[in-house]
């Protein structure tokens, strides 16, 4: 495509390209070379049954197609962005699909098969065991104590005690939620649905607020919000459509609410 490797405009928020770093206790950037590797050789095996063997099934060369079309569009719409590899699932889904044709047309011993498939089994296993999310076992006593504060906590099993903390006073300055008009000033939304994932059926009404031209036109007309959730500014107070909003997490670092002042008499 004739497009230089850190090019801003296919980049997520201008960051530079960079690869997954090799961690195993996360989803997001767990290495899959063992499945790569096997779908290569299916690759590889697929002329081989042309020449030697009855041709494999017309769907596996569908399949087949379909991956290579996944990967050409992939490449070529989707912006780069540090979380592609959750984007990737349905490739890597359908690869396994092709594999397995491919392994079912050979028709291979059971002991043949069993030495593939025990390998995969233990490493997904040791992924699940460690995960940094939602892990079965827990080394880090911090995530031990997010583990056992409710769901809310355990939703930052990914994030340090201290992001949690501060999420955890503004949600308990927002109370009560019910019919919460909530304004949001993010200069990117990390962790907004950790904040908000359990208070949707509460009538809460979450708008973002200062958008750029063409976004800002679809607000609701007169929206007045009782709150405002920002990561961008850290003031004693925001002024906004006539309103003052006053800093309620002060003592917060790196996310603030803001909650509106009383209305004078006339106002």
């Amino acid at each position: 495509m004739h497009l230089p490797m850190n090019n801003p405009w296919t980049h997520y928020r201008n960051m530079e390209y960079r690869g997954a770093p090799s961690t195993y206790d996360y989803e997001e950037t767990t290495p899959n070379f063992m499945h790569l590797h096997v779908f290569l050789i299916c690759l590889f095996l697929l002329p081989i049954l042309y020449c030697t063997r009855k041709p494999p099934p017309r769907h596996t060369l569908i399949l087949l197609g379909i991956i290579l079309l996944q990967s050409i569009l992939f490449s070529a719409l989707l912006r780069w962005q540090p979380c592609h590899s959750r984007l990737l699932v349905p490739v890597f889904m359908l690869t396994a699909l092709f594999t397995a044709s491919i392994l079912a047309s050979y028709r291979l011993k059971r002991t043949v098969a069993l030495l593939l498939v025990v390998p995969f089994i233990i490493f997904g296993f040791y992924v699940v065991i460690t995960n940094r999310m939602r892990p079965l076992w827990i080394r880090d006593e911090q995530k031990q104590r997010l583990f056992t504060e409710g769901a809310f906590a355990r939703q930052f099993m990914g994030a340090d005690r201290k992001k949690f903390e501060e999420y955890r006073a503004v949600r308990e300055g927002m109370s009560p939620v019910q019919n919460l008009d909530l304004g949001l000033l993010f200069n990117n939304n990390v962790l907004i649905y950790n904040l908000l994932r359990d208070t949707y059926d509460s009538s809460i009404h979450p708008t973002f607020l200062l958008l750029d031209k063409d976004s800002n036109i679809i607000k609701k007309p007169g929206y007045q919000p009782g709150c405002i959730i920002s990561n961008q500014f850290n003031r004693p107070s925001i002024y906004l459509d006539g309103r003052t909003f006053t800093n309620a997490t002060p003592q917060n670092k790196s996310i603030w609410l803001y909650k509106a002042m009383p209305l004078a008499e006339g106002q």
